[in-house]
């Protein structure tokens, strides 16, 4: 068994990471002939995308079920109806 601790540097924040023996695995397997940095920052940013999203999908339905923000979707609705029949 081979050891991997990981040291990125960016700005002045240092961060070290010690995966285990599953990470150190599937992280060879995902760098085949790339640099581990660019493997992490490509998870990181992937993380953090699907992170947004989460977020995005947990506010969409927090507002569907809004009571308030449903009644001014309906006013805005009738209001777009009145300018149509004009």
């Amino acid at each position: 068994m081979s050891l991997m601790c990981i040291t990125i540097v960016y700005m002045t924040q240092t961060i070290s990471f010690r995966p285990d023996e599953r990470t150190t695995e599937e992280l060879r397997v995902l760098t085949r002939g790339r640099k581990t940095s660019e493997v992490l920052r490509e998870l990181i940013h992937k993380s953090y995308l699907e992170d947004l999203y989460a977020r995005a999908i947990a506010d969409a339905e927090r507002l569907r079920n809004d009571p308030e923000d449903q009644a001014e979707l309906a006013a805005i609705a009738q209001e777009m109806d009145e300018i149509r029949a004009w």
